[in-house]
């Protein structure tokens, strides 16, 4: 049976908690991403920007409701990732998937580094 190292994404696009929204707005769209892992120094995940959360950055700022751009001002609209470890088989990871409020799904090693992302429909293919 495959595992969550053979099905991921590995070398993810990332942005840090440095980056602004201009430039999340601009890597989103020119890699055509609906969401991306924010990372701190560390490479530590932090959360998952996905398209409803940057709009949502993008009013507050607009707004004048926080005045910095800095994406680490806005960690209140990342959304909770589902982290899977290496070794999890697909069906550990479709189960993973299925379950309520399942959201973006990144694999991490064991000190929480950010290895890769997984899609559904690569652990669907998996399970043919």
């Amino acid at each position: 049976m495959k595992r969550a190292v053979n099905i991921m994404m590995s070398n993810p696009q990332t942005l840090s908690l440095d980056d602004d929204l201009d430039s999340a707005i601009l890597k989103m769209r020119e890699k055509n991403l609906t969401a991306i892992p924010v990372v701190d120094q560390k490479g530590k995940v932090k959360g998952i920007l996905t398209e409803q959360g940057l709009v949502q950055a993008f009013v507050m700022h607009k707004a004048n409701e926080i005045e910095s751009s800095k994406l680490s001002e806005y960690t209140m609209v990342f959304a909770k990732p589902i982290v899977a470890d290496a070794g999890d088989s697909a069906m550990v990871l479709i189960r993973k998937l299925a379950s309520p409020n399942s959201g973006q799904m990144i694999v991490q090693d064991e000190k929480g580094a950010l290895l890769g992302i997984i899609n559904p429909l690569g652990i669907l293919s998996a399970l043919l």
